[in-house]
């Protein structure tokens, strides 16, 4: 549960209108519920870390990009860093879909200007299938425009960029396994959605006093001049290929099929 703390506007409420937005922009995102108090709201946030009411293995992306990072060096913390960690995991599984999701999660963030977005904000979970760790990008949570001015992203969107630029952001589109085009159908396809946030969050119930001042942040000069750069993607040759650096679209399939191989072997040594 989360509520009400002084924020300058209804914060409960916009979290849960942001949630529902990226939802329709579809990022794989916790479920959200506004519970009306007589002044104003809390959220009921479904836990990304149950199922069945068992607890899953959690890890937040800061301990996962620490764990990675060379002694003596300082870790960075940004969504292609975390999609890095992704690949490098191998059980990842389906890893296309996730760093795909992921991908989306970054793009939605820039348009709504969640720059609140730091490493503690994104996680993994991990279950055992047939004795094996099989590792998920949880959905995403506190997905809220920031406010207040706050223009630099915490997590990364390239190496070294923060700020919220969405030719940044599909400049790596390499390390989410996707084409350029691929990239730049997702930005048109999440910015069709932002496009009509207004109407979204009204018939969530936000007032329009917090629309107004939340359109300082989100119809900011420079994210509406972005927008419509990229609201239609330009076209590109589809025959580009992936770096021989970076993971190859059917990874997911091969890395799956290897693990049930070791299964039969286990099986057969018993």
């Amino acid at each position: 549960m989360k509520f009400f703390d002084g924020e300058a506007w209804d914060q409960p409420l916009i979290v849960h209108a942001c949630m529902a937005l990226a939802i329709k922009a579809g990022v794989t995102t916790a479920q959200t519920r506004a519970i009306r108090l007589p002044a104003e709201h809390a959220l009921a946030v479904e836990r990304f870390d149950r199922v069945g009411g068992r607890r899953m293995r959690s890890l937040s992306a800061s301990s996962l990009i620490r764990a990675a990072t060379p002694q003596g060096e300082a870790p960075q913390f940004g969504y292609p860093h975390l999609a890095r960690r992704l690949r490098a995991l191998c059980q990842v599984h389906p890893l296309d879909t996730h760093l795909a999701d992921l991908f989306q999660r970054m793009v939605f963030n820039i348009l709504i200007a969640n720059t609140d977005d730091h490493e503690k904000n994104n996680a993994v979970t991990c279950e055992f299938v047939g004795g094996f760790p099989v590792w998920k990008l949880s959905a995403a949570y506190d997905v809220v425009t920031t406010g207040f001015g706050a223009t630099a992203h915490e997590f990364m969107i390239a190496d070294d960029v923060v700020a919220p630029g969405l030719e940044a952001a599909v400049s790596v589109h390499r390390d989410f396994n996707l084409y350029e085009q691929q990239a730049r159908t997702v930005v048109s396809e999440v910015i069709g959605v932002v496009d009509g946030w207004r109407a979204d969050f009204r018939e969530a119930g936000v007032s329009s006093d917090d629309i107004e001042a939340l359109a300082e942040c989100i119809d900011d000069k420079d994210l509406l001049v972005q927008r419509e750069r990229h609201r239609t993607p330009a076209t590109l040759d589809q025959t580009r290929r992936q770096p021989k650096t970076g993971m190859p679209p059917h990874f997911s399939v091969v890395a799956e099929g290897m693990r049930q191989a070791l299964t039969a072997r286990k099986s057969a040594r018993r």
